[in-house]
């Protein structure tokens, strides 16, 4: 899971919960950006899944 370090949409505790449910999740969080990361930070964010499909066989 993504999210945006200033999200309001998405909290971190929301995240938390989420990523401790699903086996094998995990959470990266960009900072200063809000819940829209491909337009706030799209270069971090296509770094966070490119990073993710290379562990996919």
């Amino acid at each position: 899971m993504v999210r945006g370090g200033l999200s309001p949409v998405l909290s971190r505790a929301l995240a938390d919960r989420v990523v401790t449910t699903i086996r094998g999740a995990r959470l990266v969080e960009i900072p200063g950006t809000y819940h829209h990361l491909v337009l706030d930070a799209p270069a971090a964010f296509v770094a966070v899944l490119a990073d993710f499909l290379s562990t996919l066989r």
